[in-house]
């Protein structure tokens, strides 16, 4: 489930930055 929200992320043209704070929030951490 992770892999596909990653690869959705930045298809929409998400920042890396944003993308560090997807993954977090996907791995059930808070964002940095």
């Amino acid at each position: 489930m992770e892999v596909r929200v990653l690869s959705a992320v930045p298809q929409h043209g998400r920042s890396n930055g944003e993308t560090s704070a997807f993954q977090a929030e996907d791995a059930g951490s808070t964002p940095a």
